[in-house]
């Protein structure tokens, strides 16, 4: 009570000119408080909108072109498929002679060599001929890769894929065998090859597309932006990622059980939320039942808008400082007892 008489008293003391001063100035700092709040939060809300579409257009450009080189993969195969049959044409007794089978081996890795040229977006390509015997583009590390693709069960998986015009997509994957780098992950193009005269197997050839094919285009397109592109497949793996000590490694598990949550809610082929402080955008990728998942930060996003804000703050501050600086060497601020 003694506070409220005491300023009751003060304000009585002070002119008509300081007392308006005095009640509306609270007014004017509180009107731009809130004015720099929402225009703080509309600010935000349209940088994370138009964020949120420019993601959405980056994705597609990754999709299309990831689609482009699994599609280039598959063409190559079949290319390939052809022109091993018109080897086999011409060497139909490479089985009886040795000399004949060292001249054909040289033939058919320097075929699937010419057919990769063609074909830059894959690595590698193997053909096992239906005995066992192993040809590569690549050298390879003869008899224990034999036994490594014999062993992983890939030859069998190809073969029960259907039908032999079909293809099969391994997942991707570590390995030393059906490949020329043991230490990149591979992408692996299954596919039966049979005589196209009289439909016996020849044998199941293998092209092999490199993580880095991939990954290439994951990364952002504005390099100012703190944005992550990567690809998990159906097991919540990350398959293919800019960040290369993330690759084959699980999802958040968090955010994997987010994902799954609202995949079943929604089936739009993209949808963005945001989680403990990020924005996640998912996009499907159908051919390879594989998501592409964005991350952007939105403390980085909006950093630019909160440092407007606090050099808005600082200049209205410094303002009204002057302000009543310049208020209180007037005479007429100060109450009529007090002037001299």
């Amino acid at each position: 009570m003694e506070f409220t008489a005491l300023i009751r008293r003060w304000f009585g003391r002070l002119r008509f000119k300081s007392k308006v001063i005095a009640i509306f100035l609270p007014l004017l700092i509180l009107s731009l408080l809130i004015l720099g709040a929402l225009s703080s939060h509309l600010f935000s809300r349209s940088l994370i909108e138009r964020t949120t579409r420019n993601v959405a257009d980056e994705s597609q450009l990754i999709l299309s072109r990831t689609d482009y080189i699994l599609r280039s993969a598959e063409t190559a195969a079949n290319i390939m498929v052809t022109n091993i049959n018109r080897l086999y044409e011409s060497y139909p007794a490479v089985q009886a002679v040795p000399l004949e089978q060292f001249r054909f081996a040289n033939l058919m890795q320097s075929r699937l060599s010419i057919d990769l040229s063609i074909f830059r977006e894959v690595d590698a390509a193997v053909f096992v001929g239906k005995d066992g015997t192993v040809y590569s583009s690549y050298t390879s590390g003869g008899e224990e890769e034999a036994k490594g693709i014999a062993a992983s069960g890939m030859l069998i998986t190809v073969r029960e894929a259907g039908s032999y015009g079909n293809s099969h997509w391994f997942g991707m994957e570590k390995r030393n065998y059906l490949t020329s780098d043991p230490d990149s992950p591979v992408l692996t193009l299954g596919k039966m090859v049979i005589n196209i005269d009289t439909g016996e197997p020849l044998g199941t050839l293998f092209l092999i597309v490199r993580e880095e094919q991939l990954s290439a285009f994951l990364q952002s397109s504005d390099p100012a932006a703190s944005k992550a592109y990567y690809f998990v497949d159906e097991h919540r793996r990350v398959v293919a990622a800019a960040d290369k000590s993330s690759l084959l490694q699980p999802l958040e598990p968090s955010m994997a059980a987010r994902i799954g949550d609202r995949e079943r809610a929604d089936r739009a082929a993209s949808f963005s939320y945001k989680d403990d402080g990020n924005l996640v955008t998912v996009s499907r990728f159908g051919p390879m039942d594989w998501e592409l998942i964005n991350v952007v930060s939105l403390k980085l996003l909006t950093a630019d808008v909160q440092q407007n804000v606090r050099l808005t703050a600082l200049v209205g501050a410094l303002c009204l400082i002057f302000s009543l600086f310049g208020q209180a060497s007037c005479p007429g601020w100060l109450p009529v007892r007090w002037r001299g």
